[in-house]
């Protein structure tokens, strides 16, 4: 899921750089096995981390240790903001304020939700098509082949379809 991480070190390997320089570990990877599995990577092409403030920077047991400790730091702050967020979520809940993006079909005016018009015409066509029996697959494909189309404007996935018409029953 760290497709610039990825491309990276996919750089590294293709033009034989020594080094791929983070400006912090913390930057690098929050979680010590991705780390891990990254500079193993780096290894096998030649090159090795470095970091621009310095700590953990090297390949000697020090350094080594370093870059552990630091990795498992920001694993506990990962788990911390993960934390506060699911509280602060909470509270927004238990005052009764939504959270996340509208359902599709709607939209949010301040607090409150209506209708959009153009998004209530694509799901009702999706509940009509599942309505006459098509199976979830065949929704997906026929909704492709009319164009229609998510609020990103890509065309739905099996996914999307599923939850629409789950929701409509």
């Amino acid at each position: 899921r760290r497709p610039v991480l990825l491309e990276a070190i996919a750089v590294v390997g293709t033009t034989g750089a020594g080094v791929l320089v983070v400006q912090r570990l913390d930057r690098f990877s929050r979680e010590p096995l991705t780390a891990a599995l990254a500079e193993c990577e780096l290894r096998k092409n030649g090159a090795s981390l470095v970091c621009a403030d310095g700590a953990g920077s090297g390949d000697d047991p020090t350094s080594e240790l370093i870059r552990g400790i630091l990795l498992s730091v920001a694993r506990f702050e990962k788990a911390l903001i993960r934390s506060r967020i699911k509280a602060a979520l909470a509270v927004k809940r238990s005052r009764g304020e939504r959270v996340g993006a509208p359902p599709y079909g709607f939209r949010a005016e301040g607090k409150a939700l209506v209708s959009d018009a153009e998004e209530a015409t694509v799901k009702e066509r999706i509940r009509v098509m599942r309505a006459s029996g098509m199976t979830i697959r065949a929704i997906q494909e026929q909704a492709t082949a009319e164009g229609l189309r998510n609020r990103m404007g890509n065309p739905f996935t099996i996914a999307a379809v599923h939850a629409l018409v789950t929701r409509a029953a």
